[in-house]
């Protein structure tokens, strides 16, 4: 190691000497380069800093207060005794009605939940329906189902269920800043 630093300095003292030979004038001015040098490095690394902790200070920060929260809603036959082939598929949450992809928006960090109460209804001369409800929690990649079962109440196929499996989706639309 010492050999390699010795051979080293040797390289640049040489390089750093004048048309003469004069090593020493040249080795003197060459470190006053390397004092300044190390200087310069110093003194521009700290007006990076600066600038940057200025940038910092005027710099607007955004605080999020709500989120927007899709909630995704599917509804899949998975077992049908010849209980009908129309069906129609209501969601309502307070009163109103809900479809796949609507979106809610609720204050951040709070666990919201909401309640959707879901219809399935066989549409024929004596409809059928199936109700029943989820709790859905309004946070990040929240996911929930239930099974809703419809039962013929007439004709030669009486008492024949059909099942539906009911999938209720929560995923984050986007986080907006909100005055009160």
């Amino acid at each position: 190691m010492a050999k390699g630093v010795s051979l080293l300095f040797s390289v640049w003292r040489y390089s750093c000497s004048n048309e003469r030979g004069d090593a020493f004038s040249a080795h003197l001015f060459g470190g006053v380069l390397f004092y300044w040098g190390g200087f310069m490095k110093k003194l521009i690394a700290f007006i990076c800093i600066f600038i940057m902790l200025l940038l910092t200070a005027c710099k607007k920060e955004i605080v999020y207060t709500h989120a927007v929260y899709e909630v995704t809603i599917t509804a899949t036959e998975i077992y049908n005794n010849s209980v009908g082939t129309d069906w129609k598929k209501v969601y309502t949450c307070n009163d109103k009605i809900v479809e796949s992809g609507d979106t809610w928006t609720v204050p951040l960090n709070t666990k919201e939940t909401i309640t959707i109460d879901i219809e399935i209804t066989e549409v024929d001369k004596w409809s059928e329906t199936g109700k029943g409800s989820v709790s859905v929690v309004l946070q990040d990649q929240y996911e929930t189902s239930t099974t809703i079962t419809v039962t013929e109440n007439k004709g030669k196929y009486k008492g024949n269920q059909a099942e539906w499996e009911v999938v209720c989706k929560v995923s984050p639309a986007q986080k907006i800043e909100k005055t009160p």
